[in-house]
Order: structure tokens, then sequence, then C-alpha cells
């Protein structure tokens, strides 16, 4: 598992020029890696205080529950006292299937808090 909060996702499925009083931009997107079996979530949040990815749902294609990966500072999908996080999360999921995410970011803004949830586009994994 290769993780960063430094880079910015190169494409987006949706964006919002500002989407709350928390959240003022927000993308994910999902890819293929080079590997066997291996996805990659690219993520983009903007806010301030704490912000990130709280957490990836993968599914089939047909809507099957796969695998779960909740958001946290030691795995770099959540950053504390920083206005982004921005990066590509890899994970490994079973090769030869369709897989789908819902991507749920969030930002925290003093005691003002709020979440939008993104379902990625479809991607064959090899």
């Amino acid at each position: 598992m290769i993780i960063s909060c430094v880079g910015v996702a190169s494409a987006a499925d949706m964006q919002q020029p500002r989407a709350s009083l928390t959240l003022s931009r927000y993308s994910a997107v999902i890819s293929a890696g080079d590997g066997s079996g291996e996805v990659i979530i690219g993520y983009d949040v903007k806010a301030a205080d704490s912000v990130g990815v709280e957490s990836i749902e993968f599914y089939t294609e047909d809507g099957k529950h796969v695998k779960s990966v909740t958001g946290s500072t030691r795995n770099g999908l959540v950053r504390n006292d920083s206005i982004f996080c921005a990066g590509d999360y890899k994970c490994s999921l079973p090769s030869g299937e369709t897989y789908y995410a819902e991507v749920t970011v969030f930002a925290e803004v003093g005691s003002d808090y709020d979440s939008r949830t993104i379902t990625t586009s479809t991607i064959q994994v090899h």
C-alpha cells in the first residue's frame, strides 16, 4: 500500500466550486494500478482544521460490497490543522472484476462539520 497526501488528483468525477461553509472543493477518481488487482483512489479535498477522506467503500459493478477503508492520519487520508488533503490511496482487490467506489470526504472547521459522498465511475481491474 502506497499513500501520499502531497499531490493532487489529476482527474475528477465531481467537483464543486464551493460545496459548503466547511468544504470549498472536493473530488475523487478511481483508476487501475500497474499490479494485479491494484486500484488507486485519487482524491482532493480543500477546507480547514481537519480535512480528508472519511471512508472508501469498494463495490463490484453489480453492487456487491468488497472492502472498506476508514480514513485516518495514520493511513494519510486525513490531515489535521491543514486546509487541504490530496493524493492517491492504493490498495489491492481481487483481479478480473469491475469495481467502483464510494468515497466520503469531510471537512471540519471549529465545531462545523460537513461531508459528501462521491460515487466514482467503474474500472476493470486486471
